[in-house]
């Protein structure tokens, strides 16, 4: 992950700065160490709402997740994380077709299927027209995925 490591160089560092305040202003709650939660969902729909910066600003906190959780969060929290790359991700970069993959697979093995092939279609998207030159086996993955549900 040093791509990641590289990406969030610098933004992880005003994250904790930035916690502090939301809690300290009664937007979010805190719980655990490390795990915090929106108070109320219109406060949630009003941050990640905001159209000028929405797109860049939930791809920043899901690129922030994706490289910081340890596996064990990642996986727990995977639709929420895969959510917030899929919004923000309008430069449509092919590297988030990968978790897309692991999304839609979590998705159909609870039979989650319009999910499963929702997160599919937005993988196959993000590989581009030479998915099946430069991204052959996640390309037939991703297709299976999406057949199948």
């Amino acid at each position: 992950h040093t791509y990641g490591r590289r990406l969030t160089e610098g933004k992880m560092e005003k994250a904790p700065k930035l916690l502090d305040t939301v809690v300290e202003n009664h937007f979010v709650d805190k719980y655990g160490e490390r795990h915090y939660r929106w108070v109320h969902d219109k406060i949630q729909e009003a941050a990640l709402d905001v159209r000028p910066i929405r797109e860049s600003f939930q791809l920043d906190i899901g690129t922030s997740l994706y490289y910081s959780l340890d596996p064990v969060q990642l996986e727990e929290d995977l639709f929420t994380v895969v959510d917030l790359i899929n919004t923000g991700n309008v430069q449509k970069r092919s590297e988030y077709a990968e978790v897309n993959l692991r999304a839609a697979e979590k998705a159909a093995a609870v039979s989650a299927y319009d999910a499963a092939s929702k997160y599919a279609s937005h993988g196959i998207e993000l590989l581009g027209k030479n998915r099946w030159v430069e991204s052959r086996s996640l390309t037939v993955k991703l297709y299976t995925v999406s057949a199948e549900t």
